[in-house]
């Protein structure tokens, strides 16, 4: 498996194939039914159940009763509202970059585990209007009636929070970049209506092609498009990074960043939902649409076709080892610096940079499994 650190309560759980074993096999299955249609994981799935199969793996006790603390699911940093910043700190717990003190609010979809799903619910809940609202208690506080081993530990959230984010798509919020190219804050949501965004002062159009070449979509620079531009919108937007090139980030050209501008990226990439950014894409160019964003500056990384580099050394130490797997995840998760070669990075050579390439580096490092692939970049964005 890709493993960053940790232990497994529950073995039978993480044979995902159900084949007796925790290899990096499972790791494999679960990306493929996440990202590439694959099949889903075996029973019990996607309800609790027991194991159906009799191996040598088995399944610490997981019950528990209800913690007795009033919370709201999805609210996952107990701020009193849902919304993106939630799906942010489910990732950075997954990522062992924070911590949740109430592990039964990040459980949206009360499956009794903390886990990528419980981010991609919300996330599909509050912008795409592809998933169901969180499980209860939502959208008011209350107590957990699902036995499960979380728990509560604390929540601070206020009692009758309202959610700040509709699920439809028309209702996301707006936020529009201040003169230096930093986010609002938003304001606290009332109970009539979703989260207002203080005006900006007024500003001239930047005329078209007046700024620095880009890549649409590449919010943060790195010379490709991938779910790390995702996770450098969403930060901009809720005040936890910022966006030299705010041109790159508006993927729809219209002008503003917002959360469609993530949900396009995410669209386009994995889903088949959203077309291309719009231009300039797949190379680099001028802004061909006169609005108030700009490009200040645009680090260029984008490997040149003359520079050799040794496939699979993703953070250019020279050689090939954990280091490599652990910058290709964090990379990809959008909560570590990208890869000193994007090209090198990419193990399989399919183009993109993502888990598949850590997990066959995995295989390859310890099991014995295929090699990275010969230097024969196919990717236009690498």
């Amino acid at each position: 498996m890709i493993h960053l650190g940790g232990t497994i309560a529950c073995l039978d759980a993480a044979d995902a194939n159900d084949n007796g074993g925790v290899t990096s096999a499972d790791a494999d299955y679960v990306l493929a039914y996440l990202f590439r249609g694959g099949p889903a994981p075996a029973a019990p799935y996607p309800a609790k159940g027991n194991d159906s199969t009799a191996d040598s793996l088995n399944c610490g006790e997981q019950g528990g009763g209800a913690s007795g603390i009033s919370f709201l699911r999805g609210d996952a940093n107990a701020d009193g509202r849902v919304d993106q910043s939630d799906t942010v700190r489910i990732n950075e717990y997954l990522n062992d970059r924070g911590s949740i003190s109430c592990l039964d609010a990040a459980d949206t979809n009360d499956d009794g585990v903390v886990s990528t799903m419980d981010a991609r619910a919300l996330q599909g809940f509050l912008f795409l209007g592809s998933y169901p609202s969180p499980r209860q208690p939502y959208p008011t506080v209350g107590l957990d009636t699902t036995t499960d081993g979380l728990g509560c530990a604390a929540y601070r959230g206020s009692v009758a929070p309202t959610p700040s984010v509709s699920p439809s798509p028309s209702a996301s919020p707006t936020v529009s970049p201040t003169p230096s190219g930093s986010p609002q804050p938003s304001t606290s949501p009332t109970s009539s209506a979703s989260p207002a965004v203080s005006p900006t002062p007024a500003q001239s159009p930047v005329p078209p092609g007046a700024t620095a070449l880009y890549i649409r979509g590449d919010a943060n620079g790195s010379g490709g498009l991938d779910i790390s531009d995702t996770a450098r919108i969403l930060d901009y937007l809720v005040g936890r990074a910022s966006i030299a090139c705010l041109d790159a980030a508006d993927v729809n050209d219209d002008g503003q960043i917002t959360d469609a501008d993530a949900d396009a990226i995410q669209g386009y990439l994995f889903l088949g939902t959203h077309p291309a950014p719009r231009a300039p894409f797949p190379t680099r160019g001028a802004d061909p649409t006169a609005d108030q964003l700009g490009c200040t500056h645009v680090p260029f990384r984008l490997t040149p076709p003359a520079v050799t580099f040794l496939r699979g050394d993703a953070d250019g130490s020279g050689r090939i080892d954990q280091a490599d797997t652990l910058r290709i995840l964090n990379y990809f998760n959008g909560i570590g610096p990208a890869p000193t070669c994007l090209d090198a990075a990419d193990v399989d050579d399919d183009g993109w940079v993502s888990p598949f390439d850590a997990a066959r580096l995995q295989r390859w490092l310890f099991l014995g499994g295929a090699a990275p692939a010969a230097r024969t970049p196919l990717s236009i964005f690498l």
